[in-house]
């Protein structure tokens, strides 16, 4: 099965064309449309949460490690 077409962006007249009667924002008349594919959005989601992980371990580690009571001795 083929995979679906992919949608392309392109300015039309429709979309240039304004409504008499509508307000616009300045963001509907674009002539390009920000879409983010679902399955990049969880990768970059998933690789971030990993890289936090893994910056979180030497810190975590070496508190894991330090005698409380001797750290509140000395402040």
């Amino acid at each position: 099965m083929a995979p679906p077409p992919r949608r392309t962006l392109r300015r039309t007249a429709a979309t240039r064309r304004r409504s008499p009667g509508k307000a616009f924002d300045g963001a509907s008349d674009s002539a390009f449309a920000f879409a983010v594919p679902p399955g990049r959005l969880v990768v970059v989601a998933l690789v971030g949460l990993a890289a936090g992980d893994r910056a979180g371990l030497r810190p975590a580690r070496r508190a894991a490690r330090l005698d409380v009571l001797r750290a509140i001795a000395t402040e």
